[in-house]
């Protein structure tokens, strides 16, 4: 069950109202939903963090994306590494059917260090992914197994009611949950 946030509503894509999602019924998907591994404290960011404290926050928890809140803990989106690479990018590699081949552009590390250096003080709130995956904590975990193998990094877990971030689910929780090992840190 993936959510959508749409203007602050947050709809489920094909669910039809008294049918657990799937085909579960409520016993057959009592040990297997997002609740049994989710993370509970999930870091998360707010829209007016600037680009530089995100930077340092998904360095510190070693994601590739996290969570983005309002004031009141609603989910609006993902904020990560992709959304930093595409601003160190040249934009015509960016755009659909842009480049794909970038031998000709000689930009140094340096180069790249200060062009993010240029950026580091913007708010994230203007390039969040609202595209990416979200989940409910009573959806089935096979649902969410099969986002992360289609290459999401991070599921943040949401509740359908009101949008409030619960949790989330990355690759790691998954691993520990079957080796029956903590996630790291």
């Amino acid at each position: 069950m993936i959510l959508r946030a749409a203007a602050g509503r947050y709809t489920i894509p094909g669910s039809r109202a008294g049918l657990a999602p799937s085909g579960f019924n409520g016993r057959e998907r009592e040990g297997m939903t997002n609740r049994v591994i989710m993370n509970r404290e999930t870091p998360s960011l707010r829209p007016e963090a600037r680009i530089g404290e995100a930077l340092d926050s998904l360095y510190r928890h070693r994601s590739y994306s996290l969570p983005v809140v309002d004031e009141e803990g609603r989910y609006l989106g993902m904020y990560g590494v992709r959304q930093i690479l595409a601003r160190l990018l040249p934009k015509a590699v960016i755009i659909e059917d842009g480049l794909d081949e970038l031998g000709y552009v000689t930009d140094t590390l340096e180069q790249l260090r200060e062009r993010l250096h240029s950026f580091r003080g913007e708010r994230i709130g203007d390039a969040l992914d609202h595209e990416a995956p979200a989940a409910g904590g009573d959806a089935p975990l096979l649902e969410t197994l099969l986002h992360l193998y289609h290459g999401a990094t991070d599921i943040p877990i949401v509740d359908p009611g009101d949008g409030a971030l619960q949790g989330a689910i990355t690759p790691w929780e998954i691993l520990a949950a079957l080796t029956e090992r903590t996630a790291p840190e």
